[in-house]
């Protein structure tokens, strides 16, 4: 009899703890979404606008004349001048607009893998720059400073890596393109479509590093840092 009023007390004694760590955890999870939810929401505040002001800059044709304005400075990175639309795209939209704008032109003017490499670094320092500076914006800097530092950045670099591969005899067989992407559907549902997943996606990015942060301060490792 005694045992089995020791059995039952100690699973009481256990649902209760279960109980309470079912609690607490499911606290925490809504303190978790909450916070994700605060952040993301003050950060497509900003992208939100940007991105479609950047739509309707892009359908009344304003990236293909910044395109055109690119042209000249191509030739200071041994590019040809189709090479500066496929940069302003980049640096409109975002890393994929400007690969797509780069497999709809690099097939017909027979770049080397050296021009590759040079357009290629110069789309990944300077890309999505309405979205990225007004975010940027909001930590501090200035817009104007950060856009002509990332924008002589990748100009600067472009060169450098110019001048190389050419003194250097490097990299200088046939570009080959191992994925093409397929080319963007230019309807608006599409473009929304494609638009909600990527904030989707950033937002399921905040969410795990936010747990990954209160996981750090739970170990007291954040203390640490």
């Amino acid at each position: 009899m005694a045992f089995a009023v020791r059995q039952a007390t100690s699973y009481t004694a256990f649902m209760a703890v279960h109980q309470t760590l079912l609690q607490r955890s499911a606290g925490a999870a809504q303190r978790l979404f909450a916070d994700a939810v605060k952040i993301s929401w003050e950060l497509f505040k900003v992208m939100v606008p940007v991105l479609i002001a950047t739509k309707i800059l892009q359908e009344i044709g304003v990236i293909s004349h910044l395109g055109v304005a690119l042209a000249p400075l191509m030739r200071l990175v041994g590019l040809p001048g189709s090479m500066g639309l496929v940069w302003a795209t980049a640096i409109a939209t975002n890393l994929y607009g400007g690969l797509a704008a780069f497999a709809a032109l690099a097939p017909g003017e027979s770049l080397t893998a050296a021009q590759s490499t040079v357009i290629c670094t110069m789309v990944l320092i300077a890309h999505a720059l309405p979205v990225e500076l007004r975010i940027a914006q909001k930590a501090g800097p200035r817009l104007r400073a950060m856009a002509l530092l990332r924008v002589i950045a990748a100009l600067v670099l472009g060169i450098i890596l110019h001048q190389v591969y050419m003194r250097g005899g490097w990299l200088q067989g046939p570009n080959v393109m191992l994925w093409e992407p397929p080319p963007p559907d230019p309807g608006l549902p599409s473009w929304a479509w494609g638009q909600a997943r990527g904030l989707g996606v950033i937002f399921l990015v905040i969410l795990v590093l936010l747990f990954i942060l209160r996981l750090l301060e739970k170990l007291g490792i954040m203390a640490i840092f």
